[in-house]
């Protein structure tokens, strides 16, 4: 067995271990999520004002408010239909790819 297949086996030892609340040498790293709602609301902005401002689609924004996908996630990297100099056909897909990577432009 090679470096990499024992490396893989501990690591799933350890995650196991984690997971079932015994002690383990694995790492946990805790990501804080932003309260979209309670920023937009301390800028004394809309959720159109707010998406507009940040380049959010406003679906993305919406989503995000009501609990869905973390601010952050790939959703919140693409063009709306208001940001300067986005592209029409990437600006009309951004609200079908809410949440998901884009695929790779050709």
């Amino acid at each position: 067995m090679n470096k990499f297949s024992k490396d893989l086996i501990k690591s799933l030892g350890e995650a196991a271990d984690h997971t079932e609340g015994r002690a383990s040498s694995a790492r946990v790293h805790v990501v804080e999520v932003p309260d979209v709602r309670a920023i937009g609301r301390k800028l004394h902005l809309s959720q159109q004002e707010y998406a507009k401002k940040y380049r959010i689609p406003l679906p993305t924004l919406r989503h995000w408010e009501q609990g869905g996908a973390a601010a952050g996630s790939a959703g919140g990297s693409l063009p709306s239909r208001d940001s300067p100099g986005a592209r029409t056909k990437s600006a009309k897909l951004s609200s079908c790819y809410e949440g998901r990577p884009r695929p790779r432009a050709r």
